[in-house]
Formats: structure tokens, C-alpha cells, sequence
């Protein structure tokens, strides 16, 4: 029904963001991903994957020592 799909949406969603906040951000990405695929009206969470891999980017460069 479409309850059960707009929570199981919100926690998806959610998951995505608590990979993000605890720094597991290829989790994150890995998630949004296929958030993306069952959710593609979202346009918010191509943002959100836009940013996510941004910090991977950070963190790889972080480990460099760049």
C-alpha cells in the first residue's frame, strides 16, 4: 500500500544518513544508490549521493596525505 511504501521509503532514507553521520560513507553510497534505483522521483537523494562522495573523496585524500 502506499503507507507501507512511504515508510519504507523514510527508512531507507534514514539509513542512508546514519551511514553518512557515522562516517561510513561508501556504506552510504552503496545505499543511496540503490535508493536511487527504487526511488528515482527523489532528485534530493542524488544530492545527498553528490555529497557522500565527496567526503569519500576528502577521506581518500586524508589518507594520502594530501
Amino acid at each position: 500500500s502506499l503507507g507501507n511504501t512511504s515508510a519504507v521509503q523514510m527508512l531507507r532514507k534514514n539509513q542512508v544518513i546514519l551511514y553518512e553521520k557515522s562516517g561510513s560513507y561508501k556504506k552510504a553510497a552503496k545505499e543511496a544508490k540503490e535508493y536511487i534505483k527504487s526511488f528515482p522521483a527523489d532528485k534530493g537523494m542524488e544530492k545527498e549521493l553528490n555529497f557522500i562522495r565527496t567526503r569519500i573523496t576528502a577521506k581518500n585524500n586524508t589518507k594520502k596525505g594530501n
